[in-house]
């Protein structure tokens, strides 16, 4: 079986419903975080990268993580951007089936303004620009999941339908 590979803005839940899925798939797939995965690696938090050594600085160490990933039977959550830069967009196509989990822009203001995360590009402005600039890019993913008003549970059982179809 191939991997499932969450794309998204920020705020769209990629790292929950990757959480929910694994719950769903009965812990036959692995979980990997891409942004913990480089946290850990630099040994600091992805907003603390992005102050400290700059955006130019993160999006290198995204893609050698993706250059370097050797996973099969996974779920891979991505950073927001990481589809976007590089050739990373190709890489995430070679690991596996990936699903765009959209959401109406003010949907995923409303979910970011009720977030604990540390959001390192949020501004309400900028976002809506980074929403339209990434959203041409999104779209070619193998899937896109309309995730409207739906809880984690009702987008994860949809991304298994699809997988599965």
């Amino acid at each position: 079986m191939e991997n499932i590979i969450l794309v998204g803005m920020m705020g769209s839940g990629k790292s929950s419903v990757g959480r929910v899925l694994q719950n769903l798939l009965e812990d036959d797939f692995g979980l990997v975080d891409s942004d913990l995965a480089i946290e850990k690696k630099a040994g600091l938090k992805v907003d603390e990268i992005f102050s400290n050594k700059g955006e130019e600085y993160f999006r290198i160490m995204e893609n050698e993580f993706l250059e370097e990933l050797k996973i099969s039977k996974s779920i891979l959550s991505t950073g927001g951007g990481m589809p976007c830069f590089n050739e990373n967009w190709h890489l995430l196509n070679n690991l596996g089936t990936t699903f765009f989990l959209f959401h109406p822009v003010h949907q995923l203001i409303g979910n970011i303004a009720k977030s604990k995360i540390s959001r390192p590009l949020f501004n309400e402005n900028d976002f809506r620009n980074l929403y339209e600039a990434r959203l041409p890019i999104y779209k070619q993913s193998t899937f896109t999941i309309n995730c409207e008003n739906l809880h984690q549970t009702q987008i994860a059982k949809k991304i298994i339908r699809l997988y599965n179809s």
